[in-house]
């Protein structure tokens, strides 16, 4: 597999399709939204789709920060007026200086900062997150990266690691929870994916997308 596939998660749902491609989006109607948390539309052509907010909206992160990356841009920095500290372990601290070129690319700048108050590893400073992060706290994140770093190893899987980092800021850059979408804004969610390439699933492999037929419905009421 390439740089930005991966298997994504069998579905043993039957009678409606999480195939969904692209040009299938083109043209949605928002009609209306269940639970704070996911999108009911319809089609010109007849069709009805489900939409997981926060499923369609990482997407579209991922999407644009991929397109970002593969096109050899680095990612536009949001310089924090006051740094993060986090600790780190031996082993992170030394995956960290070997990627921290990658991860300024990225979009962060992390600088080490004397040793852990505890004794064991060190402090680093976060001076600067992808704008795309504005505003949110990026220390977690950052662990998570190091950590995922030591687990994967050296250069040779470096196609792994910038795939996870991806994911993950795309992950932490959208609204979590129950969240209340007005008409405009729902709709500009869904023309907003109607416009990346993907085929129904969140980078992580979960359904962004149901569509059904009238026929579908049609038989859940056995008509």
């Amino acid at each position: 597999p390439g740089l930005f596939q991966g298997d994504v998660a069998d579905t043993a749902d039957a009678g409606f399709s999480t195939d969904v491609k692209t040009p299938e989006l083109a043209g949605l109607r928002p009609v209306g939204q269940i639970w704070g948390e996911f999108l009911v539309a319809e089609s010109p052509d007849g069709y009805f789709f489900i939409i997981d907010q926060h499923g369609a909206e990482e997407r579209c992160a991922y999407e644009q920060l991929k397109k970002l990356y593969m096109g050899g841009g680095d990612f536009k920095r949001q310089m924090l007026l006051l740094p993060e500290r986090f600790e780190a372990t031996p082993e992170e601290c030394e995956a960290l200086s070997h990627a921290s070129g990658e991860l300024l690319r990225l979009g962060f700048e992390v600088i080490p900062f004397g040793p852990s108050p505890g004794g064991a590893g060190e402090s680093f400073l976060i001076k600067s997150v992808p704008d795309i992060l504005a505003g949110k706290r990026a220390d977690g994140l950052i662990k998570d990266l190091s950590a995922e770093i030591v687990r994967v190893g050296g250069s040779s899987r470096a196609e792994c690691r910038i795939e996870d980092a991806l994911m993950r800021i795309a992950c932490h850059s959208v609204i979590r929870g129950l969240r209340t979408l007005a008409p405009q804004e729902a709709q500009a969610l869904l023309t907003k994916l109607a416009r990346v390439d993907f085929s129904g699933y969140c980078p992580h492999g979960r359904p962004v997308v149901k569509k059904f037929t009238r026929k579908d419905i049609e038989a859940m009421f056995k008509r």
